[in-house]
């Protein structure tokens, strides 16, 4: 009986803590044009030029940095999710910088 509590607790516990985290964008998958539509349309001029500031700063800290235009929406869409694992940017300022990027990423 002992056992069984402890069990039943611990596995409680494990799907309070899981459930509880903030996740990340990975929950639906979207085409260029909603990701385009999406940076300018949920974030401001001043949040994308904030975006900019932390691209600047926190990738300049590890590599040159490539023009946003150089790549398109779905190359951006590759490369940033393990910069951001990298850097350990938080989910917020990630958003940043993706709507900074997304906004400014040559266009197909």
């Amino acid at each position: 009986m002992k056992k069984a509590t402890i069990l039943f607790c611990t596995c409680a516990c494990i799907l309070l803590f899981t459930n509880c985290h903030k996740k990340m964008h990975t929950t639906a998958k979207k085409t260029p044009a909603q990701e385009a539509d999406y940076a300018k349309n949920s974030y401001t001029d001043a949040q994308r030029e904030q975006g900019r500031g932390l691209f600047e700063k926190t990738c300049g800290n590890c590599h040159d940095l490539p023009v946003p235009g150089a790549f398109t929406i779905s190359q951006w869409d590759e490369i940033l999710p393990k910069m951001f694992k990298q850097s350990k940017m938080s989910y917020d300022d990630a958003g940043l910088v993706k709507a900074y990027v997304v906004f400014n990423a040559k266009k197909p």
